[in-house]
């Protein structure tokens, strides 16, 4: 049989990087030490870029910030009732920079699984406004119904509002709502926050004085620690977790922490901060437990990490990080029972690193991991998977049982063992062998795809007879689909339809020949090194990620990669050539059918002034607009995105005139080298090699406006009597046909 056994009984989680709602240009992976000082050279538009990394400035309030509506979350699931679940999960990260802003809250609720532990889920965030806990004496209400508060707030910079603050505190403090029928004890209350966004949770009464953190270091991108090390004396004195292999959905940007003293200390190590300063931590625990007396008279526990839970490549470690919280702050798992399989495993793909998002209408596999957390082994079990577009629409519903797998095959299971995990795999193959099972049509196999762009929804159910705990048998993720997704990479390397690459004749005394390509490596202080990776000039060695790709394995680059002879230096230059004009163009694009299209896309290079990076448009491949001229200097490792004030989706927004409508099915996108006549390649060491640029997502919100079903065939039976000679052969067959889209 084709199950693993799961090493640990305790749990954990994964969560994700998401950010924020600016209206500008963003920039994406900081250095340590920029090289040159960045100079942003604003479009004609007048759009803004900023830095990747999502760092909190000096002054928030100067931010601009679109306005967003208010709205208090929901339950998803409806909750358990009173004394069923003691453990309250805010998934808080939901907002308009990355994709996924459900996602690794799902790994939390996996990790929680693995524990044993009964929860509810309460969905916040700001993702297409501002949905928060409710304020007030319905908020604490809600709260005080549970013995620990995990808030996971990801990458969004909105980190526990200050009325939700107000609620927090009130509940920490022991206080109950006017119904004190459902209120836990005051000296049973507890809370964990979840964060990669430390850096925008300090400073406020809530975090100085209850999670008692006060200071906060520098964001080192690629910084988190490996292993990261319990502190002595801390809950995790002597643990070691391994972070030599990051989930799928993080990006690594921590945060050092501090403590405000108060009888906190630190829970683990983050080596690259001086173990001397002020903010040594990744994470804060309160009360300390390393001796020290603690006078502080609070008495709840709280306990902030300030990174991702994605961190941990380990599931077994993830799920020992939560259970060591958790039985510190002397919450309760559920009673073990004879049956009882949950969801240990959700594994969704992620097509752009950085923006977290999915690739629409390109096949995809989902996995769920089958655990039997219960003492009797079991036999056959089954999951149900659904696909749902923001819209209520379903786009793929299916039910896969290990019954339907024969042996041999990967999801083949004689039994579920208690601990072992069974991996069902949705894609078309496998759907072949469950309806062969079925006794249906193997040729109507489906694909897994989402089929329009927007926030879609996965929803897991188990379908297990007799089970005994039902909480752990469902799980929901918000997941963001893209329209088009190019990474950059090799064309066999990409998922959906790639880029093409070719000349145009645009410039007066055009270059003709082609020099954008797609670039593995750089040398960006000697322009005669050659940049595919030689060290001819004798300078230092090519580099490669953070400082000329950002993600995967290539960027598009504009300089000449066999290097051109520059006559007056007498030398060879691997940059971009005077009257250059080539372009890196989109396949063609049906936005008939969005309501928004936003464009991310992350930057960073030398531009002379005077060249440009143009980012054009066009309805027939033919007649292009410009949308985007800039140009720039910025430090190697500085990446930078463009930014907008749309509320669900950081980035480029692109003008209505271009979406919506029946003329706009075949909208090609282009991002162009436009040169001027000079042969400017440097300045000082430091060489012009262009634009490079990584992770394009067209994102938005897409409509179904196409769809037609049959609902009704009917025949009239006088018509199938065989007639004698002569007479007529035809027959007559209604069909009655529903319009389920949304256009005439």
């Amino acid at each position: 049989m084709n199950a693993t056994p799961f090493p640990g009984v305790k749990l954990a989680a994964l969560l994700v990087v998401l950010a924020m709602v600016f209206s500008g240009f963003v920039a994406v992976a900081e250095p340590a030490q920029p090289e040159a000082e960045d100079v942003i050279q604003h479009s004609l538009e007048g759009v803004d870029a900023y830095a990747d990394t999502n760092a909190v400035p000096d002054d928030v309030d100067k931010l601009p910030q679109p306005v967003v509506a208010q709205a208090d979350g929901k339950f998803s699931p409806e909750p358990l009732g009173y004394g069923e679940a003691n453990v309250l999960l805010v998934d808080d990260d939901g907002e308009n920079w990355m994709s996924g802003p459900y996602l690794e809250a799902s790994h939390i609720e996996t990790a929680l699984n693995d524990g044993g532990y009964v929860y509810d889920v309460f969905r916040t965030g700001k993702h297409g406004g501002s949905k928060q806990l409710p304020s007030g004496n319905s908020g604490l209400d809600l709260v005080d119904d549970y013995n620990v508060i995990i808030w996971y707030s990801g990458w969004n910079t909105d980190i526990v509002s200050s009325a939700e603050q107000s609620v927090m505190m009130d509940y920490l403090d022991g206080d109950c709502s006017s119904d004190t029928s459902t209120c836990v004890p005051s000296n049973e209350r507890n809370v964990i926050q979840l964060t990669q966004m430390a850096d925008w949770f300090a400073g406020s009464t809530y975090a100085r004085d209850y999670m008692m953190y006060t200071n906060r270091g520098s964001l080192i991108v690629d910084g988190t620690s490996d292993p990261m090390r319990g502190v002595d004396g801390s809950i995790f004195d002597n643990v070691e977790y391994s972070a030599s292999d990051f989930g799928l959905h993080y990006l690594d940007r921590p945060v050092g922490v501090g403590t405000s003293g108060k009888g906190a200390q630190g829970a683990f190590w983050f080596d690259a901060q001086n173990s001397a300063g002020s903010t040594p931590y990744h994470a804060i625990q309160y009360p300390r437990t390393d001796g020290t007396p603690n006078t502080n008279t609070k008495t709840h526990k709280a306990f902030l990490f300030a990174n991702e839970i994605g961190v941990f490549d380990k599931r077994s470690e993830r799920a020992d990080f939560f259970a060591t919280i958790l039985e510190w702050m002397e919450v309760d798992p559920g009673q073990q029972k004879n049956i009882d399989v949950g969801i240990g495993v959700l594994e969704i793909p992620n097509h752009s690193q950085y923006w977290r998002s999915v690739e629409a209408n390109v096949p995809i596999e989902i996995k769920v991991g089958v655990t039997n957390y219960g003492f009797l082994p079991q036999d056959v079990t089954a999951v149900h998977l659904k696909l749902k577009n923001q819209f209520g629409q379903v786009l793929f519903d299916n039910t896969f049982s290990s019954a339907a797998f024969p042996e041999g095959h990967q999801m083949y299971m004689e039994q579920l063992l208690p601990g072992e995990t069974w991996i069902c795999t949705f894609n078309k193959t496998n759907d072949r062998l469950q309806r062969a099972f079925d006794g249906l049509d193997p040729n109507k196999a489906r694909n897994v795809i989402f089929t329009s762009a927007g926030m879609d929804t996965v929803m897991v159910q188990l379908i297990h007879t007799g089970d005994q705990v039902s909480p752990n048998n469902f799980m929901l993720a918000t997941v963001g689909i893209g329209k088009w997704i190019d990474n950059y990479e090799m064309p066999e390397n990409e998922l959906g339809a790639s880029m093409t690459i070719y000349d145009t004749d645009d410039n007066s005394n055009s270059l003709d020949h082609v020099n954008n390509h797609r670039v593995h490596s750089y040398d960006w202080d000697d322009d005669g090194d050659y940049p595919g990776g030689g060290n001819e000039g004798g300078g230092t060695e090519n580099e490669t990620q953070r400082s000329t790709y950002h993600e995967g394995m290539y960027a598009g680059s504009m300089f000449n990669k066999n290097g051109w002879w520059k006559s007056s230096a007498s030398d060879w230059k691997f940059t971009g050539e005077a009257n250059q004009d080539d372009v890196f163009q989109s396949p063609s694009m049906d936005w008939s059918a969005m309501d928004e299209v936003i464009l991310g896309i992350v930057f960073t290079g030398r531009m002379e002034s005077g060249d440009y990076w143009r980012m054009q448009i066009s309805k027939d491949g033919t007649s292009w607009s410009n949308l985007i001229s800039g140009g720039g200097a910025y430090g190697k490792g500085s990446w930078y995105l463009w930014g907008g004030s749309n509320q669900r989706y950081q980035g480029y927004v692109i003008s209505s005139s271009w979406y919506g409508a029946e003329d706009c099915d075949t909208i090609y996108l282009r991002w162009q080298s436009d040169y001027d006549s000079d042969e400017v390649t440097e300045s000082g060491s430091t060489p012009y090699m262009g634009r490079l640029s990584d992770e394009i997502v067209v994102r938005g919100t897409e409509r179904i406006t196409r769809d037609v079903a049959v609902t009704d065939v009917t025949v009239r039976e006088d018509d199938f009597i065989i007639k004698p000679a002569g007479g007529s052969n035809d027959r007559e067959i209604n069909a009655t046909v529903l319009n389920a889209g949304e256009a005439s």
